[in-house]
């Protein structure tokens, strides 16, 4: 799963979260870092706002987009301080309030939601509250996935700039045992990803999660799983390592890495 798609995945859940509350009759959103193509609707009347591309600094989207905050309108079609490209599709849905915040991790957007609500139905400090917390929480599951990712990267990185190093000594060293295990110890080495025929490339990427401290929860929202997948997950590759517990599933496949 792409990183796209995973932010797809915490968007929707955040979404439908929202849609669960009273008072918030519409809900939708979309994933992007520039222009922010809405995929997601909860109580759409149309189908309208699924081609809506929202673009920096156009409409109260555009504008958070560049502002990196949440943004809030009591009465979207008397707004001033905003462009208003939109109006056709927003206003279609009979949109009278209209809040949005921005998905972050770190200070790069990742994505919008946003809260509207129509006729006899204010924009409440409570649906802002809302929002801004379905918000924060995508956010902090987006930023911890893409610190794993970066982790993950990193000790990619570090082992190939050591196999290398390794090499190099074992080229221009004069000693001929050095050389000898040297070139025994690179034997074993494999490129990033190449992996371990034993478990299939999902189970791989669960094990390496699991590797980094991540609980299962935390697994399935990385990869756009149920926590119950996860944990089917985690028996078989178990089953397969012939580990008895998580920790010695992960000390096998480092073994396997390594062999």
């Amino acid at each position: 799963m792409s990183l796209s798609q995973a932010d797809s995945v915490l968007l929707e859940r955040a979404a439908r979260n929202l849609s669960r509350r009273p008072g918030i009759p519409l809900i939708f959103g979309g994933v992007g870092t520039t222009d922010v193509p809405v995929t997601v609707c909860f109580g759409a009347q149309t189908t309208a706002l699924r081609s809506l591309v929202v673009r920096p600094d156009r409409g109260l989207g555009g504008k958070a987009l560049v502002q990196k905050r949440l943004l809030a309108l009591p009465r979207y079609d008397r707004a001033p301080g905003i462009t208003h490209d939109y109006d056709d599709l927003v206003l279609g849905e009979g949109v009278v309030g209209l809040a949005v915040v921005p998905l972050m991790s770190g200070d790069r957007v990742r994505g919008l939601l946003y809260a509207g609500t129509r006729e006899h139905a204010a924009l409440t400090p409570d649906v802002v509250s809302a929002l801004a917390a379905e918000g924060q929480a995508a956010s902090l599951e987006i930023s911890v996935r893409d610190e794993v990712e970066r982790r993950l990267n990193a000790a990619d990185a570090h082992r190939t700039r050591a196999a290398g190093r390794l090499r190099e000594i074992a080229r221009t060293t004069a000693d001929p045992r050095t050389r000898r295990e040297l070139l025994e110890v690179l034997a074993g080495f494999r490129p990033p990803g190449a992996g371990d025929d034993t478990l299939t490339p999902r189970q791989r990427e669960v094990l390496e999660l699991a590797e980094v401290g991540l609980r299962n929860a935390e697994i399935g929202a990385r990869l756009g799983l149920s926590e119950q997948t996860v944990k089917t997950y985690m028996r078989s590759l178990m089953s397969r390592l012939g580990a008895r517990s998580r920790a010695e599933a992960v000390h096998r496949y480092r073994a396997l890495r390594e062999a």
